[in-house]
């Protein structure tokens, strides 16, 4: 059994889903559980039209509803349509099977109509109301991957694929931290084997959503944005697969950024302690917390790109072989902003790092990095996070400043601290660059360092260029 992750992109127009078709297809002898995201940036348009009936225009929410509308019709008319014409000795068979078409085409209609159906009300209540909560929001956001594993199971089934709908929110359990719902495994995951593991056995291709749930008393919720491949995680752990396929629209974890450097090359394998560095210093390939459920059950997480499908793509494993060329990724996240802190020397200085770290869980203040020196304590923060209570409340212990527009460069390899001379050779790559922090040993496998944001496109390709011009052709694709 495997677990195969389709994404946006992976499913934004017919083309893309006749793509998908054929991947399950191939993979039919594998016995596939599919996890699919909404189509596109259907998601995104859906909690527009939301903000915009909650702020009182609810005119324009249903003409952004109307524009979704359209945009799945059109897709389920291109999917749908019969094209085969009856001709020859198999005339009865061929008329069976428009028969067939034609009835999966009414039933996949008539259950995306109910969902706007659904939705339309709820924006006029939003109009009303004037209010979009974090539980409205989850509640318009899941639609998206409702209708787009509407539309898939049905695109399966046009071809013949033994494929059923699943409602994930009768299984994927969670707290009510609605927007960023926490999945409470000890009961989803009994309900996942439950679900899905009779459909398998029966020969069934179960399709769901990723990125929703529900809580225990039915209501539902999101996981976050980008929180289908976590979904596809959890299932596959549930049920113990051999494989967790993520479908993207790249061909898997890159050397660097390609929307930066066009020249990155494809990491063929990678462990899961570099892949977790790597989503966590930014890179977009996989939510973060994609990887732990994996990790603890040992299965093979590989991400391949839908629209090349035949392209070797990226294995993180347990078994990750050595390397002679130390990093295999380069990540960066910006903007971020550094708060430095520095103390006056009246505390003791565990004393003062305690307080430093009481005062940052008191605000649920999230950090990128931690610096920690004798007297000075260097934090690296998202812009939109509210550091100035932080700030404010230090100032009795320390004197605290605050950077914006500096970037985290992070560099990624196994056992980079025993590599020796890596930092000397990131100094020389990048003489002509001030660095605001560099730092080495809170992770065995990664180097981080800050630039000014302007600045990271030519950092991030001097270093590429610098590290990656004698890559080693078992881990990194051409």
């Amino acid at each position: 059994m495997i677990v195969m992750k389709f994404g946006g992109t992976s499913v934004q127009d017919a083309p893309s889903v006749e793509r998908v078709v054929k991947i399950i297809h191939k993979h039919l002898p594998l016995r596939p559980v599919i996890v699919v995201s909404a189509m596109g940036k259907t998601t995104r348009r859906l909690l527009r039209a939301a903000e915009l009936a909650a702020s009182g225009d609810l005119t324009a929410g249903l003409d952004q509803l109307d524009e979704l509308r359209n945009y799945h019709a059109e897709i389920l008319q291109s999917l749908l349509t019969v094209e085969t014409q009856p001709t020859g000795t198999r005339l009865r068979e061929i008329e069976n099977l428009i028969h067939d078409i034609a009835v999966s085409a009414v039933e996949a209609r008539s259950d995306v109509d109910g969902y706007f159906g659904e939705i339309e009300p709820l924006l006029t209540g939003l109009s009303i109301l004037r209010e979009l909560t974090p539980r409205g929001r989850d509640r318009i956001a899941s639609y998206g991957e409702l209708m787009s594993s509407t539309i898939v199971t049905h695109a399966l089934r046009r071809v013949g694929v033994n494929a059923v709908w699943l409602d994930a929110r009768a299984f994927m359990m969670t707290d009510e931290s609605y927007t960023r719902a926490r999945p409470l495994l000890d009961i989803a995951n009994p309900k996942i084997v439950e679900h899905i593991r009779p459909r398998v056995q029966a020969g069934q291709v179960p399709v769901t959503q990723g990125y929703i749930g529900s809580t225990t008393h039915g209501i539902t919720t999101t996981l976050g944005f980008e929180g289908s491949d976590y979904t596809a995680a959890i299932i596959g752990a549930a049920l113990d697969v051999e494989d967790i396929q993520i479908w993207t629209d790249v061909n898997g974890i890159m050397t660097a950024d390609p929307a930066l450097l066009p020249e990155a090359r494809t990491v063929k394998v990678i462990s899961f302690a570099e892949a977790k560095e790597l989503t966590h210093f930014g890179a977009k390939v996989l939510h973060p917390k994609t990887l732990f459920p994996a990790h603890e059950k040992a299965i093979p997480v590989h991400i391949y790109n839908s629209r090349q499908p035949d392209a070797p793509g990226t294995v993180i494993t347990t078994d990750a072989p050595p390397s002679r060329t130390p990093v295999k990724s380069i990540a960066y996240k910006k903007p971020i902003s550094l708060v430095t802190i520095t103390s006056h020397g009246s505390s003791p200085r565990l004393q003062f790092f305690k307080q430093v770290f009481d005062v940052l869980e008191r605000a649920q203040l999230f950090t990128y990095l931690a610096v920690v020196s004798e007297l000075n304590v260097v934090l690296a923060v998202d812009p939109s996070e509210a550091a100035e209570p932080l700030m404010l409340e230090l100032k009795r212990e320390a004197n605290v400043s605050l950077t914006p527009d500096q970037a985290i460069l992070c560099l990624v390899g196994e056992d980079l601290t025993q590599v020796p001379g890596l930092p000397a050779d990131v100094f020389e790559a990048l003489r002509d660059w001030r660095f605001n922090v560099i730092s080495q040993g809170g992770s065995a496998h990664s180097l981080v360092l800050i630039v000014g944001a302007n600045e990271v496109e030519k950092a991030l390709r001097r270093l590429h260029d610098w590290l990656f011009q004698d890559s080693d052709p078992e881990v990194f694709a051409c």
